[in-house]
C-alpha cells in the first residue's frame, strides 16, 4: 500500500503542477473492509506551459534500462485495480484498490 501511495505521489510530482514551487496534492488511504484499501492522489493539473498528460502506462522491452516510466507498471502490477478521474490540464484524482490479504508476489512476474 505504501509503494503504491509512494509512486501516485511522486507521479503528481513529477508530472504535474504539484512539483513546481508551492505545489500541493491530497492523498488519502481508505479501509474498504477488512481486507482491502482504496489509495488516493489528487494533483494540481498541469504545469504552466507544459501540454498537460494524462497517466498511462509505458510499454517497456525485456531488458529496457531507461528512466522512467515504470510507477504506475508498479501500481499496475500491485493494485487489483486502478484509475484516473478529471480532465486533461486540470487536477485528476488517481486511485487504486488494494486487496490486504493477498500473496504479495501475485501480479508481480514478467
Amino acid at each position: 500500500m505504501e509503494l503504491v501511495a509512494g509512486e501516485l505521489a511522486t507521479n503528481a510530482v513529477v508530472h504535474t503542477a504539484t512539483g513546481e514551487k508551492h505545489g500541493r496534492m491530497g492523498a488519502s488511504v481508505e479501509l474498504l473492509g477488512e481486507h482491502t484499501a482504496l489509495v488516493c492522489v489528487v494533483d494540481q493539473g498541469a504545469r504552466a506551459g507544459r501540454s498537460p498528460s494524462l497517466p498511462h502506462l509505458v510499454n517497456r522491452e525485456a531488458g529496457d534500462v531507461g528512466p522512467g516510466g515504470r510507477g504506475l507498471w508498479l501500481v499496475d502490477r500491485i493494485a487489483d485495480y486502478w484509475w484516473w478521474e478529471g480532465q486533461r490540464g486540470f487536477p485528476l484524482a488517481i486511485r487504486a484498490i488494494i486487496r490486504l490479504d493477498r500473496d504479495p508476489c501475485h501480479g508481480l512476474d514478467a
